[in-house]
């Protein structure tokens, strides 16, 4: 849902709520809806569908990184990744 948002994010909060047991072997739909953006802060919600039943709920916010600041972060992953 953070891509309606046309940003780069980082992941700063989930919260998901078990309501169900999710069927296997079963199709399974997600919806995913972007809530509002207040300052970096992105806020979205979920929920994972058997059929018709709700199995799970989510709730996100994630931090708004830009993409400058994205490939830093991801160049110097790869660095520490290649030294070890």
């Amino acid at each position: 849902a953070t891509m309606f948002a046309g940003e780069l994010c980082m992941t700063g909060e989930i919260t998901l709520r078990y309501l169900r047991p999710t069927p296997i072997r079963t199709p399974l739909r997600i919806e995913a809806r972007y809530e509002r953006q207040e300052g970096r802060r992105i806020y979205t919600s979920g929920a994972l569908f058997a059929g018709d039943d709700a199995t799970v709920e989510a709730r996100g916010t994630f931090i708004a990184v830009g993409t400058q600041r994205f490939e830093e972060l991801h160049a110097e992953r790869a660095r520490r990744s290649a030294d070890s």
